[in-house]
């Protein structure tokens, strides 16, 4: 059994908002948990007299606000004002709260293209992918001096969020720009398989023809790809779709029709969630 956490003050009628995370927290449990689980992307920015502000008057914790009010008056660090939040909730043990704060003090060593990519990289494990994609954009727009490792790295990642969104040509050129910076096989295959499902098979197959020196690669995909179509076999069966298609060949049309309009809007939804900028 987990910890049991006893709640202090009370939920916010006005949630606080995390530009940089695109992310509402209503009461100071969630700003706990908040912090810890985008420790990297914090910074000085994120701690000022707004969320001081909020933390006194929407979530009832004068005693806490002042504490947090006199650290601003010091211009104290990013980690001491997590440190004195958790310290007041108890929410996190001491070993993880020293675990946390020291994943802040890190990520003020990095530079502001590596934060940057951070709070992309976020976004795309999130399934963001429109924000995602702004975000990558953003660092390789910008004029600031980058490795070939990790140029790379961020061109791999846009092509990542962008075949999400079955931008399956813009995704091909993303991750052809990464194998050229970095010669990873990985970012080749993701450019043959993008290219395999923007391309009709005889393009597809005309561009391979092409460039003989992509046929190894080419292989390999192929090989990939039939491994995941024995696994989609196996999901499927156990899918929303085999409930549809049980109800319909079992006449029962009412059943089939709620269920396809259930998956539908929870499609809807996340579709929406992946496109929200």
């Amino acid at each position: 059994m987990g910890r049991v956490h006893l709640c202090i003050g009370k939920n916010a009628g006005t949630p606080y908002s995390f530009d940089a995370a695109k992310i509402r927290v209503y009461n100071i449990e969630e700003l706990c948990y908040h912090l810890k689980e985008n420790a990297y992307l914090l910074d000085e920015n994120v701690f000022g007299e707004a969320l001081v502000e909020w933390v006194e008057e929407e979530c009832g914790l004068p005693d806490l606000a002042k504490r947090l009010r006199a650290l601003l008056k010091i211009n104290d660090k990013p980690e001491n004002f997590v440190r004195q939040i958790f310290e007041y909730t108890g929410y996190y043990d001491p070993k993880e709260a020293k675990e946390i704060q020291r994943q802040i003090s890190v990520s003020g060593e990095v530079s502001p293209a590596e934060k940057q990519k951070t709070r992309a990289d976020y976004y795309l494990g999130s399934r963001r992918y429109a924000l995602a994609i702004q975000e990558y954009r953003n660092i390789l727009n910008d004029a600031a001096r980058k490795t070939p490792a990790f140029e790379g790295t961020v061109w791999h990642n846009l092509g990542v969020a962008q075949a999400r969104l079955f931008l399956f040509e813009e995704a091909a050129k993303s991750f052809e720009s990464a194998y050229r910076l970095t010669g990873d096989e990985r970012s080749l295959r993701s450019c043959l398989s993008a290219l395999r499902l923007h391309l009709k098979e005889p393009d597809y197959l005309e561009f391979l023809s092409a460039h003989p020196e992509y046929h190894d690669a080419s292989l390999k995909l192929e090989e990939q790809v039939v491994e995941r179509k024995a696994g989609w076999t196996d999901i499927r069966n156990d899918s929303p779709v085999a409930a549809m298609r049980s109800a319909f060949f079992a006449g029962e049309e009412e059943t089939c029709n709620r269920l396809m309009a259930e998956e539908m809007e929870r499609l809807k939804e996340v579709y929406r969630d992946y496109v929200v900028q």
